[in-house]
């Protein structure tokens, strides 16, 4: 999504909700009380260069967005628990636009212009490391550290509970002629989510980059060709549809970039919904 309205350039924006049923064959009873502890709402949002004013070649100074994004995620996502973010060169500035009860999760990058890809969740949740792992991320799917970012996996639990769901955060190598790079990435992953010891449903989502095999020059789109990568290592995952058409549009420039693929065992209780200025007129109505 765009605006500019005040000069301020966001991405796109959308919305999941789901239930994540973890126990099998449990009495009705049991599985109603499972289902409503583990239900919540996830948001991947890509605000655009943020923490330079939505331009690469800007600096802090430029960066103007906090208030008004801060008013544009109370007034359109407060009912929010997760919000996975990508392009986040201040990850400290992120911060001040959520409330402070809100916790956020990413990892260091040696880059001061880094696009970061973040997790946040509201206080009923916790954000669980992988058992065994050293960080937070699935570092083979930074295949160059310097052009590309790992992808930034966790477990979720309700505080006092279990974790009920994994959730890994990405933004692939952008640029149509990348699209053999994407699927290499998605195949990282796909091997590294499979090799996981704590069996719950997986969530994946964020900016995937993808293209049209008629921009690209492969044989299959994008989207097949990593939903082949994740079914290669047998990931019982599946794309979630929308009726939208785009999820970024800049100018004249629309594109269906944003994506995510869940478990099976995830029961979506609400349609997908892509925020509606991702698919309005170039002057943003």
């Amino acid at each position: 999504m765009e605006s500019k309205g005040e000069m301020i350039s966001f991405k796109r924006t959308f919305q999941l909700a789901g239930l994540f049923l973890s126990i099998w064959g449990a009495s009705p009873a049991l599985a109603d009380k499972v289902s409503q502890n583990n239900s919540f709402k996830i948001t991947s949002f890509n605000i655009e260069w943020f923490g330079l004013g939505g331009d690469m070649k800007g600096s802090a100074q430029n960066e103007t967005r906090h208030a008004t994004i801060r008013e544009f995620l109370d007034q359109n996502f407060s009912d929010t628990d997760v919000f996975a973010f990508q392009e986040i060169v201040d990850v400290a500035a992120l911060t001040d636009v959520l409330p402070k009860e809100w916790k956020c999760l990413t990892y260091e990058s040696q880059n001061a212009r880094h696009q970061h890809v973040v997790l946040c969740h509201r206080g009923a949740f916790v954000f669980i490391r992988e058992p065994g792992d050293n960080n937070d991320v699935i570092d083979e799917v930074s295949l160059d550290s310097s052009r590309s970012r790992p992808a930034l996996r966790v477990l979720v639990q309700r505080k006092g509970g279990k974790p009920f769901v994994r959730i890994t955060n990405v933004h692939l190598k952008a640029f149509p002629m990348e699209s053999a790079t994407r699927v290499r990435q998605a195949t990282a992953m796909a091997k590294s989510l499979a090799s996981s010891k704590v069996k719950v449903p997986n969530i994946i989502l964020g900016d995937f980059n993808t293209y049209k095999s008629d921009k690209t020059g492969a044989k299959e789109n994008d989207v097949v060709l990593i939903d082949k990568a994740f079914k290669s290592e047998k990931l019982d995952l599946a794309h979630v549809s929308h009726s939208a058409k785009n999820t970024y549009r800049k100018g004249n420039y629309q594109e269906q970039l944003d994506h995510i693929w869940v478990s099976s065992s995830v029961a979506i209780t609400e349609p997908m919904r892509v925020w509606s200025a991702c698919n309005s007129d170039p002057r943003g109505k």
